[in-house]
């Protein structure tokens, strides 16, 4: 079998030629079609924001656009290439505001003639990104340090297991006894604390794994250790620095990234710095008790090469793909592993012919050494989290005694849907019989906006409402429901709209969740992204007072005679028999 860096250069090819190859295909597609689907969006008007002009040329960093009906896929962060009249830029989402999009310029600036501006005709596709020769450093790494070979080699392999000293439990458990951590958090703790080379800790939804992180974090640094936390997203990493600077107010916090990607990083009073580099700041490889917050592959850019790292901590670990992962780990010597592989998995090509990479960092080293899973939710209440712990986390998943019987504190009297809406249903599985052979559902969107109005009348504060959805093109169909609302722009900065993956590690009092589907062939086309038990589990278990679930009837008496496949959407039915029902008729039998 070929060694450890063959089968990750190998695989960090593969990933970033599915990416490439996917844009490509996509781009061979007629245009309408990806229009469609949301991968394109034409006739764009461009406004180009100058920082300068000269001879005739506008100097930009950032575009205004603007369509009639925007459809796409694209979000903030996405890269995209803006053409049109003969030229071509290739740019980021800098913002997303339905029909208008800010794009940015990812370094430095580019140029346009002056008489291109404020001009139709334009072109949104997505863009491939490839940065194969930076994450492709870390394979170099391992050549060149036999050591350092030998030590992930190990851990991949499973031959080398966490190596914690008794004497180092004792003085870990002791520290956590200190804390006000929960008695399985105070045991991850320790034992992560103590460790000599690596650890796992499962963190099911609102188990309360950021601020063990950030508790682990402080600790590390106040004995002086170099502690980076990397993550999958610059979301994460900025939620994971904000609770370790609330909670410790320590100064010598920082983020590494660009300005437009620390969003909640200062958030409650939080006092972590961003810095687009590193080497602007006063610290180097010589500093003490620092905590450094990056993306796994940004250890190997100019920015930050020059550091290595006592401590690597890996939030989100459970979507975080092995060579990304391994990325990071070269530049350290101890790896503390927090997250959940029964929540949302990397997005990784399926056309791995070494299946160990179809897997993150995370499922592949709980194989080996389980950890330890933290066991109280302090999110849901009893009723919400009941089918979640039974069907992904065996029943061991326990609700606080402070959240156990919490509910949504409002009148039960609406005008409409009662039944729905009311306070004394925590979880609801809301059926109707409204077709859409698109991923996107006008009526789940109508009735949404109607429940949303129901909840403003009795005074629930936005901030406390999620709706989700798996389509990108249904976040669309619903915000054009809710801006017929008459108080649309007082509400919808501070509601939360999206899709599934944009609110893992994220919660709210209310969530409504839209399947949007209602074609049984369209949802076993991409069944394998409909039905992912990991996305099922990180919608359904973002509510902490009221959870509503929308879709059509028939998405619920699906099977298949693929055995893996039927297993995925049997968490549907088990979900439906366990659920509160409401249908949109009279019609209440059983649909089994």
């Amino acid at each position: 079998m070929p060694n450890l860096i063959e089968r990750l250069n190998r695989a960090i090819d593969v990933e970033y030629d599915w990416k490439n190859q996917e844009v490509a295909e996509t781009l061979k597609t007629p245009i309408a079609d990806r229009v469609k689907k949301g991968d394109t969006i034409e006739n764009v008007f461009a406004e180009f924001f100058p920082d300068f002009n000269y001879d005739g040329n506008i100097v930009f960093t950032k575009v205004k656009i603007k369509c009639e009906d925007n459809r796409s896929k694209f979000r903030e962060t996405s890269p995209v290439i803006l053409s049109g009249h003969g030229k071509f830029f290739e740019l980021d989402v800098l913002e997303d505001n339905d029909n208008e999009m800010i794009l940015e310029v990812g370094f430095g600036s580019k140029s346009i003639p002056q008489s291109l501006n404020n001009k139709n005709g334009w072109q949104i596709d997505a863009a491939a990104v490839d940065i194969r020769h930076i994450v492709k450093k870390s394979t170099f790494i391992l050549q060149t340090d036999t050591s350092k070979y030998k030590l992930i080699n190990g851990i991949f392999e499973g031959s080398i297991t966490p190596n914690i000293p008794s004497n180092q439990l004792q003085a870990g458990r002791k520290l956590a006894s200190n804390t006000n951590l929960n008695d399985t958090q105070k045991e991850a703790f320790a034992y992560a604390y103590a460790t000599n080379n690596y650890y796992l800790i499962q963190g099911p939804p609102g188990s309360g794994k950021t601020w063990l992180l950030a508790h682990l974090a402080h600790q590390f640094a106040i004995e002086g250790k170099k502690v980076l936390i990397t993550a999958p997203t610059h979301t994460a990493i900025n939620n994971a620095l904000q609770k370790c600077s609330t909670l410790s107010q320590y100064q010598h916090i920082i983020k590494v990234g660009k300005s437009n990607q620390k969003e909640g990083l200062n958030y409650d009073g939080s006092t972590a710095r961003n810095t687009p580099d590193f080497r602007n700041t006063a610290y180097d490889n010589n500093s003490r008790g620092i905590v450094v917050g990056a993306t796994c592959y940004s250890p190997h850019t100019r920015k930050l090469e020059f550091m290595d790292w006592d401590v690597i901590i890996f939030d989100e670990a459970g979507q975080l793909s092995i060579p990304l992962a391994i990325a990071a780990m070269v530049k350290g010597s101890k790896f503390i592993f927090i997250g959940d592989h029964k929540q949302l998995p990397p997005i990784i090509a399926e056309n791995h012919t070494d299946v160990v990479f179809q897997k993150s960092i995370f499922e592949h080293l709980h194989q080996f050494h389980s950890g330890i899973m933290l066991d109280i939710t302090y999110r849901m209440n009893k009723w919400i989290n009941e089918f979640p712990s039974k069907q992904f986390y065996n029943g061991r998943l326990k609700p606080d005694t402070k959240n156990e019987t919490w509910l949504i504190d409002i009148p039960y009297n609406f005008e409409k849907h009662n039944e729905i809406l009311s306070a004394d249903k925590p979880e609801v599985l809301f059926c109707h019989y409204h077709e859409s052979n698109e991923s996107r559902s006008e009526y789940e969107a109508e009735i949404i906006a109607e429940f949303i109005e129901e909840y403003f009348k009795k005074e629930i504060d936005p901030e406390n409402i999620a709706i989700l959805t798996p389509f990108r093109a249904q976040v669309r169909q619903i915000k054009k429901a809710l801006a017929k609302l008459n108080n649309y722009s007082d509400f919808k900065e501070k509601l939360f709209l999206d899709t599934v993956e944009r609110i893992q590690g994220q919660e709210r009092d209310i969530v409504i969740f839209s399947l949007a589907t209602s074609d049984p062939i369209k949802a076993m086309q991409r069944a394998t992204f409909f039905f992912n038990p990991n996305r099922f589990n990180v919608a359904i278990t973002r509510a902490k007072k009221k959870r509503i679930v929308i879709g059509h009837k028939n998405l619920f008496l699906l099977s298949s005679n693929d055995i893996e496949l039927d297993k995925m959407i049997a968490n549907f039915r088990d979900f439906y028999e366990s659920s509160f029902k409401v249908f949109e008729q009279a019609e209440t039998e059983d649909l089994f």
